[in-house]
């Protein structure tokens, strides 16, 4: 079990020093200290997540099941490499070396990209595509 000690706001918390006792694990505000940073997401190294390619030439369209305008989801998902502050990596240009992995190998994806282009399911990444679709539709008439 946590302590307040274990807290990031261990010596501004008012709970803390209100209470004779610890609060601990059972306290709305608990940020255990050992985490230095919260992601938006929860992704981990080995997860897979979904895009949408854009400005597709109408012959490379015929690769791909799922497709609107010059737009399709990718038929294989990217694989999670590692994750940073700003965003991830995956292994779309992935350059394998059996000793080495560096981020100039992976392809960087910001966070505020999830949603966008990126996408955690298969199903929300074609889901974006229609919305795409039916957007461009209603804009055009």
């Amino acid at each position: 079990m946590s302590t307040c000690k274990d807290c990031i706001h261990d010596n501004i918390c008012p709970k803390a020093f209100a209470s004779l006792e610890t609060v601990g694990d059972n306290c709305n505000d608990f940020k255990n200290r050992s985490k230095f940073v919260e992601l938006p997401y929860t992704l981990k190294p080995k997860d897979k997540v979904w895009y949408i390619l854009e400005d597709l030439d109408e012959l490379s369209l015929k690769d791909y099941k799922t497709t609107s305008g010059n737009c399709a989801v990718g038929e294989t998902p990217d694989t999670v490499i590692d994750m940073c502050t700003k965003g991830f990596f995956t292994n779309a240009i992935l350059v394998r070396n059996e000793d080495y992995l560096s981020p100039d190998d992976c392809d960087f994806i910001p966070w505020d990209e999830i949603g966008k282009s990126y996408f955690l399911t298969i199903e929300e990444a074609v889901q974006a595509l229609k919305e795409r679709e039916k957007n461009e539709t209603e804009t055009s008439n």
